[in-house]
């Protein structure tokens, strides 16, 4: 086996994406926001691409990868978020004073207050047709569209209204409809006045600012199981129980992901723990 150095970097060697639809063959270059130059990249689809299915084609140094079968549409907003499409979503509070500060567990959007909600594939939906919801309740859009001198970025300015079926969660609810689509449920940090949010996990404030600084907290899985038989030959039911648990640090994101993004009319239940004598 020979073992060989690696090809030094050559910075003339260029990342490009064409898109070729099925029904023109015609090529449209889009352009490259992100090179990374690894098996994934970052491009942005011409605004004059026909609708329809289409093949993608990625080139590096002059060799073209095989062609990938995708459909070009209007619209299909989806929202950013920390966990790579659901849970907390990437946002920004806009306070009366015009204070921008990123939307988390110790930072809940307040009634009164703009959010912005950051995503892409608004593409040509018409901006007075965006509609999105905050809990599963309808709020109102002050602005969907392109986010200025960033390309393929969107965004969507929500109001928080005073609407008290809107839970008061860290994870509240946050959908957008845009053109003939639903983007993906996320969620935010949301409160009314200066009362707490509410967490499904019964955080403290204290751990809550540990998981906003990018810190761990220690949490516990359990896995729980039982069933009940009666077999047929005994007149005595046979009762079969398991009980297994193991405790591990876990950060915001992942914590987030145990737990739907909660609406209107979800109510949390919480567990203790009880230890009793077992059979000697």
């Amino acid at each position: 086996m020979l073992n060989r150095e690696p090809a030094p970097f050559d910075p003339s060697l260029k990342v490009t994406v064409k898109i070729v639809p099925v029904a023109t063959g015609k090529t449209y270059n889009a352009t490259v926001l992100s090179d990374l130059r690894t098996s994934s990249d970052i491009a942005l689809v011409p605004a004059d691409v026909p609708l329809g299915p289409a093949d993608v084609i990625r080139s590096f140094g002059g060799v073209d990868s095989p062609p990938v079968r995708v459909t070009a549409v209007a619209s299909n907003f989806a929202l950013f978020t920390h966990n790579g499409g659901f849970g907390p979503a990437v946002a920004q509070n806009i306070s009366t004073s015009g204070t921008i500060e990123l939307n988390a567990l110790t930072r809940p959007a307040r009634v009164g207050q703009w959010v912005t909600l950051w995503g892409t594939g608004l593409g040509t939906a018409d901006p007075a047709s965006v509609r999105a919801t905050l809990g599963g309740h309808p709020v109102l859009v002050g602005y969907a569209g392109p986010s200025p001198g960033n390309p393929g970025l969107d965004q969507v300015n929500v109001l928080v209204p005073a609407d008290p079926a809107i839970p008061d969660s860290c994870y509240a609810a946050v959908q957008v409809h845009a053109g003939d689509t639903d983007s993906n449920v996320a969620s935010i940090s949301k409160a009314r006045g200066t009362s707490a949010r509410s967490s499904p996990f019964g955080l403290t404030i204290d751990q809550s600012v540990l998981l906003d600084a990018g810190q761990s907290i220690p949490f516990v899985q359990l896995n729980i199981s039982g069933s009940v038989a009666m077999p047929d030959a005994q007149p005595l039911y046979v009762r079969d129980e398991g009980f297994d648990g193991y405790s591990l640090l876990l950060g915001a994101p992942t914590i987030a992901s145990f737990t739907q993004p909660s609406v209107a009319d979800d109510v949390f239940y919480a567990a203790r723990r009880r230890l009793e004598a077992g059979p000697s």
